[in-house]
């Protein structure tokens, strides 16, 4: 089985969650996996960013055998995360939400953009 190679980008992963649709001051599920092409994973740190809002941070990683398998490298195995984080308080638009990971020797690097819809509240 020929497996893909890794990505040039020092992190790299995928948002499962690609398209979110919501009101300003929701709460909202985000998920994907992010591992480095030279630590696999899990990485140290995952910061979820909506323009200049930081809405969380992930520090607990699950396993992914998919990512893994796609991969062929066992070390990409604790690669996922997901969590709910609380969008701000919005005017009704569209907005990118990206994902900062931070490696354990320190390298950054970002996925993403996923797309945020903000309607407009019913109340």
């Amino acid at each position: 089985m020929v497996h893909p190679t890794i990505p040039a980008e020092r992190l790299f992963g995928y948002f499962d969650t690609r398209s979110i649709e919501a009101r300003g001051l929701d709460r909202v599920r985000v998920a994907g996996w992010i591992a480095s092409g030279r630590t696999g994973a899990p990485v140290s740190e995952v910061r979820l960013k909506l323009g200049n809002h930081e809405l969380g941070v992930v520090r607990s990683f699950h396993a992914r055998p998919d990512v893994a398998a796609h991969y062929g490298r066992k070390d990409l195995l604790r690669s996922g995360w997901q969590t709910l984080v609380d969008l701000p308080d919005l005017t009704p638009d569209e907005y990118e939400l990206t994902a900062e990971g931070t490696d354990p020797e320190g390298i950054s690097g970002a996925i993403g953009p996923a797309l945020v819809r903000i309607s407009k509240s019913t109340a």
